[in-house]
């Protein structure tokens, strides 16, 4: 019998493929209980996509999160540049130092 984190762990690198071949995000984390290894089959999939898109944020997130519809399973997105992410990861009431401190890094854009 496949477990649940194999199959979830197929699901996150096929989710962030996805994300990575449409948007080029410059990183991706996964947070929440999948990263702490604590997921169940009700679990959503947090992602945090960090990026230098200059656009809405807000219309990012909802595109996608529409690409993202055919798997299936529940998923969160946040989409937050870096500077975002830097100025607010200590501040309470947002989520980049939790996602940081906890989550997994699954892409990360190579420097140039």
């Amino acid at each position: 019998m496949v477990g649940l984190k194999m199959i979830g762990e197929h699901i996150v690198q096929a989710m962030t493929k996805k994300i990575i071949d449409s948007f080029s995000p410059d990183k991706i984390i996964v947070f929440g209980s999948w990263a702490r290894n604590e997921a169940t089959k009700d679990s959503d999939i947090d992602f945090l996509v960090i990026t230098s898109y200059e656009g809405s944020k807000r219309d990012l997130q909802v595109a996608i999160r529409r690409k993202l519809k055919g798997f299936g399973v529940p998923k969160d997105v946040i989409v937050a540049s870096h500077d975002e992410v830097e100025r607010k990861k200590n501040l309470p009431g947002y989520i980049y130092g939790t996602a940081l401190r906890e989550g997994s890094i699954v892409y990360e854009r190579a420097s140039q």
